[in-house]
């Protein structure tokens, strides 16, 4: 289980966005602005027209650089979903099969002669997810080797047995990454450049080492009282399965092209499309009330990104963000329900609370629980409340009140008994009891 990655968003869906109310949306968007939520840009295009684009916050605090229509952002796994398209092209050239196993490409990966590309595409391989290692902060922002990662998945049991069920993993995208580059004779962004973001001319989705140094690309952020940049992740790390940056624009334009056949064949794109337990191949359906699109959510570091797509309607919709404090599910819900005329009022909108050093101290301390497979370390920074659950980048929790903590990007809901040394963490419906242990490991 992994907490910091959202694996979905349910979002209304309604019949019309022709009397569509865009200053609504904007004054809402930059109402979140101005009480620190969200930053960002969301871009929404039906019937390969653009009709709506709105940029909100900064995407340079520090430097006073506000977001724009050209801002660049790490997408995370919406990734996914490009690395699943290349992984088609290469079959439609006649270069790979999906049921080929993996090990006819890897050696030494567990169950590699049991595993084919299928699985991986579809999260049925059962390998280990690397990036829930318990070391996995220690190393993630260095640039790290293919062999490497490769030694690290070879040294992992696996999870399941191929097939037996469906389980998110970073490593199955991570293999595809390295399966394009044999294949293609070429890196993953120089097959992702030649064989997707060239022919599509997509000018704004790459890979890059550096985001300081590339033009117009946003910083991420944390809110713990203010913005703070957070951390940034190598791009070696998650590759294929997570390191694309790119604009709203861009991905929607993605979403047409893939989706209007231009970029894999038919045949293909009814392999990526055609479920198992809601996941098709690099991409899974989104529920809008009795109405299903096509798409992906994505978080890396301090962005957190989605794009979906609805074929009835050639409805594409992209949002990117580098900063948030609260549900990206919530502004999605805003976004759709207005842009698409159903009733919808802006709820009220507050800063988030902020409680002292001295009354965070009470929380802190190592919890663990026999019946949740991480640990969690609580710590007070500031006037911050942080937690850090294992092989995960530390995140900030916000209060409300009576020893209530969420973090609501994920809906993570932390509830602490601190006279009694518990904690109950819910997330997904589901509670599990917690019992402190002391500050350290």
């Amino acid at each position: 289980m992994k907490i910091m990655i959202a694996l979905g968003c349910l979002m209304p869906f309604v019949s019309s966005g022709q009397d569509f109310d865009s200053e609504k949306l904007v004054n809402y968007l930059n109402l979140l602005e101005e009480k620190n939520r969200a930053m960002g840009s969301i871009a929404i295009s039906e019937s390969g027209e653009e009709v709506f684009s709105h940029s909100f916050g900064y995407s340079r605090v520090e430097k006073g650089e506000k977001a724009g229509d050209h801002t660049i952002y790490r997408v995370g796994s919406v990734s996914k979903t490009f690395t699943a398209a290349l992984v088609l092209l290469l079959k439609d050239e006649g270069k790979l099969q999906l049921d080929d196993p993996i090990s006819t490409y890897f050696d030494g990966l567990p169950n590699g002669d049991k595993i084919t590309i299928r699985h991986l595409l579809l999260h049925r391989s059962g390998l280990f997810n690397f990036t829930n290692s318990e070391n996995y902060t220690d190393w993630m922002e260095e640039e790290q080797s293919r062999e490497k990662l490769l030694t690290l998945f070879r040294g992992q049991e696996p999870e399941f047995e191929p097939a037996e069920r469906t389980e998110y993993s970073n490593t199955n995208f991570v293999l595809l990454s390295f399966l394009i580059e044999d294949l293609a004779d070429m890196t993953f962004s120089e097959a992702l450049k030649k064989k997707i973001t060239e022919p599509l001319g997509l000018k704004n989705t790459f890979i890059t080492n550096d985001i300081n140094n590339t033009e117009n690309h946003a910083q991420s952020y944390n809110f713990t009282g203010e913005w703070k940049v957070s951390t940034e992740t190598h791009p070696s790390v998650p590759l294929g399965a997570g390191a694309l940056s790119s604009t709203t624009a861009d991905l929607n334009q993605f979403l047409e092209s893939l989706f209007g056949g231009r970029l894999i064949t038919e045949e293909s794109l009814k392999e990526m499309t055609n479920p198992v337990n809601g996941f098709g191949m690099g991409i899974f359906q989104l529920p809008f009330y009795d109405m299903i699109m096509w798409g992906h959510t994505g978080g890396i570091d301090g962005y957190m990104s989605v794009f979906a797509w609805h074929e009835k309607k050639q409805l594409a919709v992209s949002a990117n963000f580098n900063g948030l404090s609260m549900s990206m599910n919530d502004i999605l819900i805003a976004t759709l329900s207005l842009y698409l005329g159903k009733d919808f009022e802006i709820p009220e909108i507050t800063a988030p609370m902020v409680l002292s050093e001295e009354e965070l101290i009470q929380y802190t301390g190592y919890y663990t629980s026999e019946t949740f497979p991480l640990n969690i370390r609580i710590t007070a920074e500031g006037n911050t409340l942080m937690g850090q659950a294992t092989g995960q980048p530390p995140f900030p929790l916000e209060p409300r009140g009576d020893h209530i903590f969420t973090l609501d990007q994920v809906g993570l809901r932390l509830t602490f008994e601190p006279e009694e040394n518990k904690m109950v963490l819910k997330q997904g419906g589901m509670n599990f009891v917690m019992y402190r242990s002391g500050d350290e490991e």
